[in-house]
């Protein structure tokens, strides 16, 4: 906790930059935030035209009961800022042209879901989840609140009665309860969006399951841009200030010392500066000799995949496709392969597209589909890559 009244400027209008916006000016500090766009969210930003709206960033919302907790440290509600409604089913995969499975909301649904695909497997899928909410109660209640100063803050009596699950895979303990393929990706797959291969992710983070299947898939009317738009209103009733179309090009320091930010056109002294933007470009802001890692540090570090993304507004309504739909219609590891080990871009991609109009019109005009597609890519690929036609 900061203990002195502070001028505090934040970087960015993500929902990091919202939330400690939000904490910092309840704390009594005077909190500006700078925007370079003209609309708050960052990655979660909304695309509007010709009457469709897409959701630039985020589409799944998931862990509802983040948000709760955290509308519930200012005494308010997710309802008092936008509208939320399960989705039943939470998704379908398509697994082949007629091959396909829907992810029905319960837990009795979805382990006849499973069990329709391999006997037994209902039963194994209950014991599986039932580890997996432990483990995220563990990392939700225990690990995920603490300031990630130091390893040792994960020691604790709840993680080390769980540490094999630190050392073996994800992907293995999935393949000891679940022969079926189709079963084993779609267990594996949160991981692998959320920048990581299964078989290289520890067992504990199965707790990505109970995420999905045990919290389910969430839609926010009007799309993920209310969220953002939403914690923006509770933190100017906090005393928060916005500036919209300010992008921060410097940070000035003196003796190790922040002293103010700069836009194109002004020098705005401050006492603190918090980023919510990408690390490596928070450092590119401040001087070369107050920087902790080089360029050359950067260049030898494994990032999170990228994605390409298209947004797509059709002229009438899809056939066969859900709200959320993934297309594993391909090989699984073939993809994660060109992702992580042999960098490119993919010749038979899986991927995902959100169709949010089946759920909420309101997205786009009447009668036509609104469609976000995404594909993870390596990082670091450019557009004189050579995209091949699937």
């Amino acid at each position: 906790m900061i203990l002195n009244v502070a001028n505090i400027s934040i970087i960015g209008s993500g929902f990091s930059s919202l939330s400690a916006a939000c904490y910092l000016s309840a704390q009594g500090h005077r909190v500006t935030v700078f925007e370079k766009n003209s609309s708050v969210g960052g990655r979660a930003r909304q695309l509007v035209r010709e009457g469709f709206r897409f959701d630039m960033g985020p589409t799944f919302y998931w862990m509802p009961d983040i948000f709760e907790r955290f509308f519930a440290d200012f005494q308010r509600t997710p309802q008092q800022y936008y509208t939320l409604g399960r989705l039943d089913p939470g998704y379908r995969i398509y697994f082949g042209p007629d091959d396909y499975f829907d992810q029905p909301a319960g837990p009795e649904k979805l382990e006849e879901a499973f069990e329709s695909l391999e006997r037994g497997s209902g039963r194994r899928l209950r014991n599986y989840l039932d580890s997996a909410r432990f483990n995220y109660r563990v990392a939700i209640d225990r690990v995920i609140y603490r300031p990630a100063r130091t390893p040792l803050e994960l020691v604790m009596p709840e993680t080390a009665l769980r540490l094999p699950q630190f050392f073996g895979s994800l992907s293995h303990r999935i393949g000891r309860s679940f022969r079926d393929e189709r079963l084993r990706q779609m267990l594996e797959f949160p991981v692998l969006f959320l920048g990581a291969k299964p078989e290289k992710t520890p067992s504990f983070y199965r707790f990505m399951n109970y995420a999905d299947m045990g919290l389910g898939s969430w839609h926010v009317e009007g799309g993920m841009v209310r969220v953002a738009e939403g914690i923006k209103a509770m933190a100017e009733s906090l005393g928060v200030a916005f500036r919209m179309n300010a992008e921060i090009r410097a940070i000035q320091t003196d003796r190790n010392r922040v002293t103010a930010v700069c836009t194109r056109n002004q020098t705005i002294p401050t006492d603190l500066v918090v980023s919510g933007a990408d690390y490596v470009h928070t450092e590119s802001l401040l001087p070369v000799t107050q920087r902790n890692f080089s360029e050359r540090y950067w260049q030898r570090r494994v990032f999170a995949p990228s994605a390409l993304l298209f947004y797509i507004g059709f002229d009438r309504p899809i056939d066969r496709v859900g709200h959320h739909t993934l297309f594993f219609d391909t090989s699984f590891k073939a993809h994660a392969g060109k992702i992580y080990d042999r960098p490119g871009w993919p010749e038979a991609p899986m991927f995902y597209a959100s169709f949010p109009t089946r759920t909420d019109p309101s997205l786009g005009p009447p009668g036509k589909e609104c469609a976000v597609v995404l594909i993870p890519t390596a990082v670091g690929l450019t557009e004189n890559d050579e995209i091949k036609e699937r």
